[in-house]
Formats: C-alpha cells, structure tokens, sequence
C-alpha cells in the first residue's frame, strides 16, 4: 500500500486529518473503510443509512468509520447532508480513483469503484475485506464480526 491523501467531507479532526497521507490512511485507529462506487448509486444510500445508524456500535468497537468514493467533495457534502450522515466521506477524485487503485478496487471501465469494505488494524494492515456485487447492499455483520475479532486478537497481546 502506498501513501495518499484526499478530500474530506463531514468531520475529520485536524489529528486524523493529518494521519491521511499515511499508509492505510490511519493507522493510529482501528477504521472500518467502506468503498462505494458513488454517492447517489442506488445501493449507496440504503448502505450508509445502515452505517449511520449503527455508528454506536463501530464506535464501541474502536472504530472509525470512512466512506470513500471517486465522487468529488460537492458531491459527497450534497449527500452527506441529504442522508444526515455522521461520518467523514473521502474524495478520491482528482487523480481518480488513485486511493481506489491502492486497494485493487477501482472499476477502469465505468470510472468508479467495486462495492468494498476494509478493517484497518492499528498497524495500518488490512485484517479483514470484502467486496460484494455492486448492486448489493453488503450490509454490516463481516465489519462487526471483523472488528469483534480484531478487538479480541488486541485485547490478547
């Protein structure tokens, strides 16, 4: 994995804001990444509105929730705020789809992304991915089974 940096919308402190341009983009924290072909695509809204809701439980967790996507940041600040989302959206738009590249998910022939999640461990180190059909909402029980197992491979050393 290399390093980047990308656009934020909706709550990125200024000490994760800082920690992007490192590998994984946060490897001080425990993040759970959720890759999205694009904002206004027709799973994408049912998928975050589910994340959005259960923001307390990936919180209880350690974890800090991302949305990326190769829509730039007026795209993702009209949806973040369409949606009432509590939670940062990143822009990997310019160059596109760059961070998307990193992770082996950007789709070179429509210019979007796969369907992706990742949990991040502390290390900056992918510990768990799926990648779902781009027209199925993945939903969330692989991120909390993933993020469960990740506390308690922590909580063991």
């Amino acid at each position: 994995m290399g390093t980047f940096s990308a656009s934020c919308v909706g709550g990125l402190d200024d000490f994760l804001h800082s920690r992007l341009a490192q590998i994984g983009g946060l490897d001080c924290l425990s993040p759970e990444r959720d890759a999205d072909p694009a904002d206004w695509s027709p799973v994408c809204g049912d998928q975050m509105g589910l994340y959005n809701e259960i923001l307390p439980e990936f919180q209880k967790l350690g974890a800090e929730l991302l949305g990326i996507s190769v829509d730039g940041a007026w795209c993702h600040t009209a949806f973040s705020r369409d949606r009432k989302l509590h939670f940062p959206l990143l822009a990997d738009f310019e160059p596109k789809g760059a961070v998307a590249r990193l992770y082996s998910v950007y789709r070179e022939p429509d210019g979007t992304t796969e369907r992706a999640l990742f949990v991040i461990n502390e290390s900056g180190v992918i510990h768990w991915s799926y990648v779902s059909p781009v027209g199925v909402n993945p939903g969330a029980d692989g991120i909390l089974s993933a993020l469960e197992e990740l506390n308690k491979d922590q909580n063991e050393k």
